[in-house]
């Protein structure tokens, strides 16, 4: 084969990379440039060139397969969280909590609040979340400066 029909193989496995976007297929066209290059500098054997792209190929995905673990560790993800996202959030509460509930603005909405009776402009912490209901907990004094 030709450095050209291995640049063409490479050209093309890199397109396919770019659509399954594995990084596997990445290692074969990189394998394929290699070998592109090797022919270049006068591997001129068909079996010679295919050894080559074969053990280079090989080598490479395991390389990338040993790695990838720790190359794409996903980052920590606060999206997507659902309402789980205000689990350790401190809001103040503007009414107190009577009878045990009470409301309080987040952001952009107004979310029902379960807890102890407390005063108004008491500072609490989401402990958990139950259905739509942020259930809170007050902060000691000490927590809350």
């Amino acid at each position: 084969m030709t450095a050209l029909t291995w640049w063409a193989v490479a050209l093309a496995l890199g397109v396919i990379e770019l659509v399954t976007g594995t990084f596997f297929v990445l290692m074969l066209a990189a394998a394929a440039a290699a070998t592109a290059l090797a022919v270049h500098l006068g591997l001129d054997s068909w079996s010679g060139q295919v050894t080559l792209f074969s053990l280079l190929a090989m080598a490479l995905c395991f390389a990338w397969y040993r790695h990838k673990p720790r190359l794409l560790k996903p980052a920590s993800n606060h999206l997507n969280r659902g309402s789980s996202r205000w689990v350790g959030r401190q809001f103040v509460l503007p009414d107190g909590l009577v009878g045990g509930e009470g409301r309080v603005s987040v952001d952009d909405s107004f979310w029902t609040v379960r807890g102890p009776d407390c005063a108004p402009g008491t500072r609490v912490r989401v402990k958990a979340m139950e259905g739509n209901v942020l259930l809170v907990e007050p902060l000691s004094v000490k927590e809350a400066g």
